[in-house]
């Protein structure tokens, strides 16, 4: 009995922290955070810390009323990747168009 205690113990831990709530429902444009950092001989400091730049690409968003994406530009050296977001009545992604440029 002793041995299946800390075992059943361990197993109710691991469902518990396996359980998720919402996350991405709570999330809202205000809380994405951006750094305004200087970018020096190919290094940035972000808190202190220096983070030498392997690549830089830029990501655009835009939303509509309802907090969803409806259009998201990635921005990569001399490529750039514009898709498209189409929901339906619930707010669920339905369609996604990707155009490429470059």
């Amino acid at each position: 009995m002793k041995k299946i205690l800390p075992i059943i113990l361990i197993m109710i831990l691991a469902l518990a922290g396996c359980q998720s709530g919402d996350v991405e429902e709570s999330l809202t444009p205000e809380d994405i955070t951006t750094f305004d950092e200087v970018i020096e001989d190919g290094k940035v400091e972000v808190d202190g810390i220096s983070y030498t730049i392997e690549s830089v690409s830029k990501s655009t968003y835009e939303y509509d009323d309802e907090g969803n994406i409806i259009e998201r530009t990635n921005e990569h050296r001399d490529k750039k990747v514009r898709t498209e977001f189409i929901y339906n009545e619930n707010n669920d992604v339905v369609e996604e168009k990707s155009y490429s440029e470059g």
